[in-house]
């Protein structure tokens, strides 16, 4: 004897209200922001994020080792304080090892890295590229006008 076939389900508003479901799924539950969920994890990703930046990653680095958009690292640094700060103190520690080693060499003899040190801590005053102009500051070179009349005989 062949089994009888289920009635098909009827959606949750039609059967909401035709009293057949409870009340409950009447209920709507209050709208999120929207889109899925951060995959951010505190612990984790400040921690990663401070390891990354001590040995001198750039925001576009740490993103692809986080396996992020680097959107997605732009707004978490907006969004969590903590994130933002573990990137910025690993830089600002990272960069003090740098200049302090960059300082060291250019006291022991290294010219280089005397050059590279003046240069970036002394732009003014020892700059690469060179201006020339004259005493007052006027350029040096002066623009050459060729004028020619009719009558000249080159001008045919």
């Amino acid at each position: 004897m062949p089994t009888p076939k289920k009635p098909k389900a009827k959606s949750k508003t039609k059967a909401a209200s035709e009293g057949i479901a409870p009340t409950v799924m009447l209920e709507e539950k209050p709208k999120g922001p929207g889109g899925r969920p951060s995959k951010y994890q505190q612990e984790t990703h400040c921690d990663l994020a401070y390891k990354f930046s001590l040995l001198g990653a750039t925001d576009e680095k740490i993103a692809e080792l986080l396996n992020i958009a680097v959107s997605t690292l732009y707004e978490w640094k907006n969004t969590y304080e903590e994130f933002s700060e573990a990137i910025k103190n690993g830089k600002e520690i990272a960069d003090a090892e740098v200049a302090n080693s960059m300082y060291d060499q250019a006291r022991n003899g290294n010219t280089t890295a005397g050059i590279f040190w003046l240069c970036n801590r002394q732009k003014d005053n020892w700059r690469q590229k060179q201006e020339i102009s004259g005493p007052d500051g006027t350029s040096l070179f002066q623009p050459v006008i060729n004028v020619t009349t009719s009558a000249d005989p080159v001008s045919s």
